[in-house]
């Protein structure tokens, strides 16, 4: 048999609004965000998530990696 039990009747929990850590989706062209980050620590990290996001939506984002983090521009 199986070590696992299986229960009915109990509901799944609500949808989040979002699971994005981000908020590249609400970014206007022109707009900018500052994310900070230890240095040299997640930069590729965002710089990954930006555009991935930017490709699914058919926008384009370029970073920098300044004191403290890294911004993002949304260019279009």
């Amino acid at each position: 048999m199986s070590e696992f039990k299986i229960e009915k009747g109990i509901a799944p929990p609500p949808p989040r609004a979002s699971s994005a850590w981000h908020p590249f989706g609400l970014m206007e062209p022109g707009d900018c965000v500052f994310i900070p980050v230890k240095p040299g620590r997640n930069v590729p990290f965002i710089r990954r998530a930006a555009g991935q996001f930017g490709r699914k939506k058919g926008w384009k984002f370029t970073t920098r990696e300044q004191s403290g983090g890294v911004r993002v521009w949304r260019l279009e």
